[in-house]
């Protein structure tokens, strides 16, 4: 079995394992803290992700930080860095090319600014090497 197989298979089984019920709100509490101890002095902006695939949804991690506008992704239509756009809560959502929510393509770019990222994955090793969905998108926004 190839390496792409078998990052398949174990894809496959990942997901599959995948709570249906989501974290409590007290485990969404340390998660909030922890990316706050994590946040540089002088502040950053936080980028996120809209959640698929019963990803975990870090949304309510960034209420608890309160630092909206956030910056959130839409994917290029060809392999390449994603389009990071700063979003709030009640903006206007497109749906993306992988049936994704995106910000709005007019939504603000990101600007030049030091920024935490909170990324998507399907699982990481004993390295915390990430495992997501292939597409290399993230990878390429680094």
């Amino acid at each position: 079995m190839s390496v792409t197989d078998q990052k398949a298979a174990l894809r496959e089984g990942l997901i599959r394992a995948r709570p249906v019920v989501g974290p409590s709100d007290q485990a969404y509490d340390f998660m909030a803290e922890a990316v706050r101890a994590l946040m540089p002095a002088g502040g950053c902006r936080l980028a996120a992700y809209l959640p698929i695939r019963r990803e975990l949804d870090p949304l309510p991690i960034a209420e608890r930080l309160d630092p909206y506008p956030i910056a959130l992704p839409r994917t290029p239509q060809t392999p390449g860095p994603l389009d990071f756009r700063l979003w709030s809560p009640g903006q206007p959502l497109d749906e993306g090319r992988f049936k994704t929510r995106e910000p709005a393509v007019d939504a603000p770019t990101l600007a030049d600014e030091r920024i935490l990222m909170l990324l998507p994955l399907v699982g990481f090793d004993s390295r915390c090497y990430r495992l997501g969905y292939g597409g290399g998108f993230y990878d390429r926004s680094l």
